[in-house]
């Protein structure tokens, strides 16, 4: 990789914005902002594309395999079914486990939040939620889901935008949160609707340690890692140090599409095609006990849809 700087999201500002909601922490699962919305451990912000950062490789390599001390990843089996067909990607090379490398990662690709309309997150939010919703009327970028025991709205403004259902269709719809790192529930949801599949995370690993909802598309971490990288921003250095830019694996079609963190791949079915945005998948290399942060994110986006 390149040594010159290469302008970024700036992880200095999330890691401050996500450093201050820790702080508001105070039940076993965190309390959430005065209007239910999400904002801390996953470094989601609602500022992510007003300012850029300069990304400095102190080590211009990739590793092959998971730093040490990251937060456990390991996998459930899916329960969805795969499409027979093969396929290509968009953008880069997915056969073998291939994605973009590492001068394509780190980009502002966006970040989920989740809002309990009328309510906090994670309190007023069940621990495990399967039932059949409707989706209601939201703003732009925004999927509103009034279920039989709680209403709430996923701000999903990634690039490229996530194509959502229409208002009035159903949607079978299953969540499950669960304590994470600092006791900051980490989220997953999956929804079914019309041919169509999203599922959703935002967490300090990949998988849950427990509940009803397991990992779609045999979701895995991929050994190839970026970094270490040292983020740079206006308001100076990531005073949560050097960090690794992770790859997350999905079988789709009888292949493994990678895809790494910053950026979004599309996978084209002879009868469907898959879409990943991987908003974040991070790892501070050695996190000092002043900081505030999960060592590892996760924020990603899957949409399979029938042709």
């Amino acid at each position: 990789m390149a040594s010159s700087p290469i302008n970024r999201i700036s992880t200095a500002t999330l890691s401050l914005f996500t450093a201050l909601a820790m702080g508001a922490c105070g039940d076993d699962e965190a309390s959430s902002t005065a209007d239910g919305t999400s904002t801390a451990a996953t470094d989601s912000t609602s500022d992510t594309g007003s300012s850029t950062a300069a990304v400095t490789p102190p080590e211009a390599s990739t590793s092959s395999s998971s730093s040490s001390g990251s937060a456990e990843t390991d996998s459930s089996t899916s329960t969805s079914d795969d499409p027979d067909s093969s396929g290509t990607s968009e953008g880069s090379d997915s056969s073998g486990g291939e994605g973009a490398s590492c001068d394509e990662g780190g980009q502002d690709i966006g970040f989920w939040l989740i809002q309990v309309i009328d309510g906090d997150f994670p309190n007023d939010l069940p621990t495990d939620l399967d039932e059949s919703c409707t989706v209601g009327m939201g703003a732009p970028g925004t999927l509103r889901l009034d279920c039989p025991s709680v209403s709430f709205a996923l701000e999903i403004p990634m690039t490229p935008a996530v194509t959502l259902p229409a208002v009035g269709t159903t949607v079978d719809t299953q969540l499950h949160h669960e304590p994470g790192w600092l006791g900051w529930p980490d989220l997953w949801i999956q929804l079914d609707y019309d041919g169509s599949s999203m599922f959703l995370q935002q967490s300090s690993q990949l998988a849950p340690n427990r509940g009803m909802l397991s990992l779609p598309w045999n979701m895995s971490e991929s050994k190839e890692v970026c970094g270490p990288y040292e983020i740079d921003s206006p308001f100076g250095p990531d005073p949560c140090g050097a960090q690794n830019w992770l790859s997350v694996d999905f079988e789709v079609g009888g292949e493994t599409l990678s895809v790494l963190s910053g950026t979004h791949q599309l996978l084209e079915l002879a009868d469907a095609s898959f879409q990943a945005w991987v908003g974040q998948a991070r790892e501070y290399v050695a996190l000092p006990k002043t900081c505030d942060i999960s060592p590892v994110t996760f924020n990603v986006v899957t949409l399979h849809t029938a042709e």
